[in-house]
Formats: structure tokens, sequence, C-alpha cells
């Protein structure tokens, strides 16, 4: 446009009513008048607007003015423009905005004012909802959510004022009142971009009463039959005859399930997930069919034998993929006597805990297996199918009448102990039968690697179980490959399926099925985007693959408070969805106020590392790990909230991911054998989102904020041998995770205390803890003696994680308070006027540490 000049004047009125579309010129105007010249305009100018002040003291100068009245003001020219000004709250300024529009007026503005940025507005979803998610009180509330478009500008919904503006971020998440359709779309404006987009779960011609929209149909039925296997609840097979173990998925949720045309009685879960037995399960042909109302499908079942009528004869082999029990110690007397000897010509795993032998016997007797099985030898050569055997040497020794021979097991890789789920007692949950199962646990990292999803790729130590991946880097659904390592590193942590020499597992929730969101590429890197829309992609899919738990193991540096962060506000929207979110603390220990984003969000459960020294089961050399970010953060929370295992964590990392690449010198194995040793937060991380799927696993109705508390009251302290603490609250939190203590614990009401995130999310109330710093620079809890940190590192081994701390105060300092405006650390960095985000913003795995 070319060159013009503006007459600036306020509304002469105490409290300015809202402009309309009509024309203005009925009002009264103050007597102050600025004039405002602009130059010609081009693309991407901004320009200062005149000094107001006269205006503005006019208006502040009338008998009826005071705090909280609003302003209103008319720009002319030629072609007239209305804009208004209003203070937003009691305690802020008047603010006036302009829009100039090249195209000239074309009927004044519909959506308010621009700030002179270009609109880019996006409904990110528009649904039809009530309140109470019953219909009942009245018809259905619109709920849209918006982003992309102008910050400050009003939202026009089918071409009515909505009250509502665009936040700060240029995002808005909100209801209207009772809305009635006919025709299921609505038109939404921001006077910069106008969308008419349709309303799902809306059914045409409803009017804002009657029968709700109803919910969606059920998905077409994609029942796949996920193994099928004739076993039995001792593996012996000595009580009755095999029962039909079946693992079924992709199935409609709630349908029941037949087997063979009749009803079992079972039903497939909210995941549509069921892994079940069958009563004693006669067949003939090694078959089943099983259907779920919407698919059928005839199987083969695995270990079985033609003929088997469930109760006669030899029982099939056994379970394999499973492993079923090990052999005892010391086993059970097998030997021979005898002068003639057995060649064994072939071993190998058939699947994890399944060993298979083809021997020669040179006299057709019995063949003894290691000392611990007897199998019936007949014929000059044999196969023998051997269930639960383990061995961390792979060789297996076979005698019959007293010759052995010892062979190396084809394929085999040597047995590896993790620990960890020892050390957080997670092993004594899977011996009740509590390992996950059910549990979806979404890992936000670099990919998981498609070789540690089939397990028969590496029988031997078993693999995770990934139901869905989704590259948010790329955005290419179905797609999720690592070349970094780091997230393979976290997931096998986290819910591996493999197991210890004797029978244990190696992962903390091995049952639980992993969704893989790629955020990092092969270096680790990523954007604030890339995670922002990895979170938002869980939040669309949390119902379809039943995702209760988020492991978020990255960080960035805090650049503004916890609310105005992008990631810390995508992850308390996942909060309030219902999923547990656990987020490593970072590796930039031991300095005081290390936490990094979202790690320091408040409502999350932030984890840091200790180490048993590389001696597992002597706690007394447990220590922190140097490397772990303490606390407080800067709005003064007490962070991180437990610590869990992170040195020296063992899991499975292909040699060609670049972590493995780069040190060759931390593979667990021989050439081929993808373990991998890494120390840091992220795997203490992985450690929690286990523990918090065995919580889900036994009561599925808890919340997050539950879950929390359950973590936090049994955790262990490290203390001293006079019941002081041996680390910081800062740097331990509540300390040492306890899976099992967790899964029985009482407490459900500890954390999270004095917030709201619905508040924290709309922007009505921020919150800060009870962490502060003396005039020495020491660290201490407000209104608590013995908590003080002066910010030095302790080591202090030779001490016990302590089962019965009383924490004085309770769990007070979990939670929070109004925000009053903030401290004075001496170290910390004051927020100046915020931080301009742009969402380009790299962040990236957390750095590699030393082993410890």
């Amino acid at each position: 446009m070319s060159s013009t000049s503006f007459t600036v004047k306020g509304d002469d009125a105490d409290n300015a009513v809202d402009f309309d579309r009509a024309d203005p010129d009925e009002r009264t105007f103050t007597s102050a008048a600025v004039t405002y010249a602009v130059e010609s305009w081009s693309s991407g100018d901004r320009y200062l607007s005149p000094d107001l002040s006269s205006v503005v003291q006019e208006i502040v100068d009338r008998s009826g003015w005071s705090s909280g009245n609003a302003m209103a003001f008319l720009v002319t020219s030629a072609g007239s423009r209305t804009a208004e000004s209003y203070d937003g709250g009691s305690s802020k300024a008047p603010i006036l905005r302009i829009t100039f529009d090249d195209g000239g007026d074309t009927g004044g503005d519909t959506g308010g004012d621009t700030g002179g940025q270009t609109s880019n507005l996006q409904v990110m979803y528009a649904r039809l909802v009530d309140d109470n998610h019953d219909y009942t009180t009245d018809g259905p509330n619109l709920k849209l959510k918006l982003d992309n478009g102008i910050p400050g500008a009003d939202i026009f919904v089918d071409g009515q004022d909505s009250g509502v503006n665009l936040d700060s971020s240029g995002y808005k998440h909100f209801y209207t009142e009772p809305y009635p359709t006919s025709n299921c779309l609505v038109t939404v404006s921001d006077g910069g971009a106008t969308l008419t987009v349709v309303i799902d779960y809306c059914v045409s011609g409803n009017q804002g009463g009657g029968d709700p929209p109803p919910p969606p149909p059920p998905p077409s039925s994609n029942l796949e039959i996920v193994y099928a296997r004739l076993v039995d609840d001792n593996h012996d097979y000595t009580t009755d005859g095999p029962h039909l173990k079946l693992k079924l998925d992709n199935g409609i949720a709630g349908a029941d399930i037949f087997i063979d045309d009749s009803d079992t009685g079972v039903n497939l879960d909210s995941s549509g997930y069921k892994k079940f037995y069958t009563e004693p399960y006669p067949t003939s042909d090694c078959m089943v069919t099983v259907s779920d109302g919407g698919a059928t499908i005839t199987a083969p079942i695995d270990y079985c034998v033609d003929g088997n009528t469930g109760g006669g004869g030899d029982p099939p082999p056994g379970d394999g993929g499973d492993g079923g029990d090990p052999p005892p110690a010391g086993g059970q007397s097998c030997t021979m006597s005898g002068n003639d000897g057995i060649a064994i010509r072939e071993a190998y795993f058939t699947s994890p805990g399944t060993l298979y032998l083809r021997a020669k016997s040179l006299s057709g007797s019995e063949a003894c297996i290691d000392g611990n099985w007897t199998f019936p030898y007949s014929g000059d050569e044999a196969e023998f199918i051997i269930e639960g055997y383990w061995t961390d040497d792979c060789r297996v020794a076979v005698s019959s009448n007293g010759e052995w021979d010892d062979y190396g097991i084809n394929d085999c890789v040597p047995w590896e102990d993790t620990f960890y789920p020892t050390v957080v007692r997670a092993d004594e949950l899977h011996d009740q039968g509590i390992d996950g199962s059910g549990i979806g646990i979404a890992v936000v990292d670099t990919g998981v690697s498609g070789a540690f999803w089939d397990p028969n790729n590496y029988p031997s130590y078993g693999a995770v179980e990934v139901v869905h991946s989704y590259d948010a880097y790329n955005g290419i659904d179905n797609q999720g490959a690592d070349g970094s390592g780091h997230g393979s590193h976290v997931t096998t942590i986290a819910a591996s399926s493999g197991r210890t020499p004797n029978g244990n597992y190696n992962g903390i929730a091995p049952g639980a099925h992993i969704i893989n969101v790629k955020a990092f590429d092969n270096y680790g890197q990523g954007s604030y985007d890339d995670v922002i829309a990895a979170i938002e992609w869980i939040l669309d899919h949390k119902s379809t693959y039943n995702i209760k738990v988020m492991n978020l193991s990255f960080s960035a540096e805090p650049q503004s408070w916890y609310w105005e962060d992008p990631i810390n506000q995508a992850v308390m929207e996942a909060w309030d969805a219902g999923i547990t979110v656990v987020a490593s603390a970072g590796n930039t220990g031991p300095d005081p106020m290390t936490i990094g984003v979202p790690g320091n969000n408040p409502y999350v459960i932030t984890v840091g590392a200790m180490s048993d020294d590389y001696e597992p089961g002597d706690m007394e050399s447990d220590s922190l790990a140097s490397f772990s970010s303490a606390g407080p953060t800067y709005e003064a929370f007490v962070k991180p909230d437990v610590v869990a295992p992170g040195g020296h964590m063992l899991a499975l990392m292909k040699e060609d991911h670049r972590i493995a690449e780069n040190h060759p010198e931390f593979h667990a194995g021989p050439q081929g054998v993808p373990y991998f040793t890494m120390s840091g937060t992220s795997q203490a991380a992985a450690v929690v989102s286990g523990v918090a799927a065995l919580i889900l696993d036994d009561d599925s109705s808890l919340s997050p904020d539950e879950v929390k508390c359950k973590i936090m009251a049994s955790a262990k302290p490290r203390i001293h041998t006079d019941g002081t603490l041996a680390y910081s609250i800062f740097q331990q939190g509540w300390g040492l995770v306890d899976a099992k203590d967790a899964v029985n614990s009482n407490e459900t009401d500890c954390a999270n205390q004095g917030l709201d995130i619905n508040k924290d999310l709309s922007g009505d109330q921020h919150y800060e803890g009870l962490a502060r710093e003396d005039s020495n620079g020491d660290y201490y809890i407000e209104g608590l003696d013995g908590y003080m940190w002066s910010g030095g590192y302790m080591w202090s081994g030779g001490y016990m994680w302590s089962g019965g701390y009383m924490w004085s105060g309770g769990y007070m300092w979990s939670g929070g308070y109004m925000w009053s405006g903030g401290y004075m650390w001496s170290g910390g960095y004051m927020w100046s006027g915020g931080y301009m985000w742009s969402g380009s913003e790299t962040m990236g795995i957390n750095v590699w540490v030393d082993q410890e």
C-alpha cells in the first residue's frame, strides 16, 4: 500500500463496550488524538505505533476509570479501520495493535487484531463432546483445538465471536456452549484465515439435543493369532492333557472369543489384545479355529503331535518361546552306566528356552542331557526338543551308557544377566505373573531396530513386542528404524523378554508392548517440532494401542519457565490425558540446578541414576552416579523424584548402530552378539517406565498422579548409619525405586499436591516449589530442617537404602504453590521477557557419559 496517515482516538467512556460490525460513528471519542503516519509497507516490515500517552491519559483521568477497565479505540483513514485495545487483566497495561491490509477495507475486521502477522490457522480437531461426557445435561459442546494462528487474535466460530483469543504461542484448545449443527460442519476464522472443517463424532441433523452422536463404530476385525501352543500349567504334562495357549491381537476390543465354534467366555480387552489358556484341549489334527465375530482364522498349533487327544500318549514337547521353568539347581540325577556312547549331530535353539538336539546312539538306550533330563531313546538316530533349557556357555553335554559327548550349540548367544530387574525387585513381581502385559509404553527416541522386534531373529535372548512404529522426525507411518542405538537400548531395558541364565527376565516389564515413536535422527538430534509432533501422535493413538506410559529419555537446557516451554505444554497435555510420563533428569550433574527439559516439569516422574559399582547384589557398594543431574528447578521444585539403576546398563544395541560403532569397547559379547553397556539417566528413566507398566498391569485404573505417588512413596533413600541422608534430596529425590513395594503400596494421594494441571495449561495459574537458597548459596526445603545442601557432591558408599525412612513433612514438597514471582537464585538465570519459541530449537538424547 502507499504511504498514508491515520488518526487514533480513544473511546470516551468509563467502560467501553466491544466493537461490533456496526458503524462506530455513534460513539463519543476523546479530544486527545494522535496522528499515525505510515510509509509504504512491504512483506515482513514491522512498524512501531505512535506514542498514545495523551489518549490513554485522558481515559484513565476519568472519575469512573478503575483497574480492570477496558479501552476501545477508533482508527480512521481513507477506508475506515476499527481495532480494540484491552487490558487483559487488572495488572496489565492497555495494548493497541493495528493491522494494515494492502487490499484495502473489505467490510471491517471479522477476526480481531492480527498483530501484523500472516495467519496460518489450522484446526487440529473439531469434535462434539459433553462436559460430563454423557450428553444428559444439554446438547453436546463443540471442542476445538487450533494452532498456528495469530497470537492474540479473536476466534470467530460460524461468524460469531467466541470470546476466545489465541494465546502467546498461537495455540488454543477450548469448548463452545451447546452447539447446534445441521450439517456437521464448522467455520473458524482468526481474521486472517477462514476454514470450514468437518466435525468429528457428529450426526447430521443434530441440533444440540436429543440423542447424542454415537461412539465411533468398532474397527473392522483384523484378528491375528500371534501364537497357539500346547502347554501345561505345570510344564510337565503329568496332571492332565495339555492346554491350548493363545495370544490374539488386533481383534475387536470387547468381542467374545470363539474357539472351534465354542464360546470360551473370554473377551478381548480394551487394547484388542488377549493372552489366555483353554481347558485341556483335545485335537486330532493340530489345528485350531478362532473367531471374534468379525473374522475367523484356522491356524496350526505349535508343539502339537498329530493324534493328541488331550490326555494320552506322549505329550507335546513344550511351550517353546516362553521358556518354561529352567532346570532346578543341581537337577535330577541323570547318570548312565555302560560302555557305549552317543554322538551329537546337531544342536540349536528353535525359540527361547527350547533346544533342538539330533543325536546318534551306539546302543539305542536312553539319553541323559546335562545331568538334568532323561529321555527315552529308540533307534539309531533320534531328535529331542528340550523345553526350559538355559545355558551360559552355549554348550550341551549328552550321555548314553556312560559315554558323554560335549557339543557347541549352533547360533547360540551366551546368556547375560542384566541384574537391574533384581535391583528394583521387578523379578519378584514377574514370579507373581505381573509383567506389564497389555500395557503400552510409548518410547520417544531414535527408534527401535527391527532386529529386536522379531524374536526369531535373536531367539536366544528375546526381544521387545513393538505393536506400531511412527517416524515423527520424517512424518512417516509404519517406520521407525534406529540408526543411533539409543532408542533400542532404552526400549529393551524397559521391556525385553530376554532371560538370564537362571531364567529371570532381562527387562523390567517383559510383557508390555512398545509403541516406537522416532523423533531423533541417527546422531540423536531432533527439534522441538519433532518431539511435539511425536507426543501429539501418541495422544491421538493412545486408545488404539492402550498407551499408558510414555518414556522421554532426552533433555534440553531450559530456556523459559516450565509452563512456557512448548514441549512441557505437550507433556502436560499427555499427563492430563491419562499417560504416565517418565523423563530422564539429564547427564549434566552433579551440580545443582542442572535438570533439563522435560525433566523440569513438576508433574512428570523425573529420574536420576545410581550405580552398583559393578557389584550386583552388594547394596553397600551402591552410589549415586556422578553424572546424574540435580535440582532444584528454576521454579523451586525438588527434582529428581527418584533414582534408578543407570550405571553400566546392559541391553540390546546392534554393532552397526552409531553409538556402538563409536564405542566398540563396550560390546558385551563376542562379535555378532548385540549386548551393549551404556550409562545414563536415559537408562534409569527406562527402568522406571517399566516399573510404571508393572503398577498399571496390577491396576490399570490408576491415574498418572496415583502411579507417581506409589513410585515415590515406596522409594528407598540412601542414608548414613546415623539415619541422616547420604545424598541430598535434590540429588536422589525420594530414593531408589522399588517395583514390588510400589505395586503393593496403598499410597495414592501424595504426588502433585496443590497443582492444577488444567489451570496450568490454560495459563490461569502456575506453580512454584518449596526449595530455597540462603545467603551462603546453600539449598534447603522451606519450613523443614535437615534438608540443607551446599551443592557439593558426596560419594558415600557403605550405606543402605532405607526401607523405613520417615520423611519429615510427608510428601509436602512434591507439590507446589501458586506462583509468586520467582526467586533470586545466585547461580540461576532470570528469564527476562520470555523466550520467543520458533519450534526449530534443537534438543537431543542425553550426552554420552563414562561408565559408572
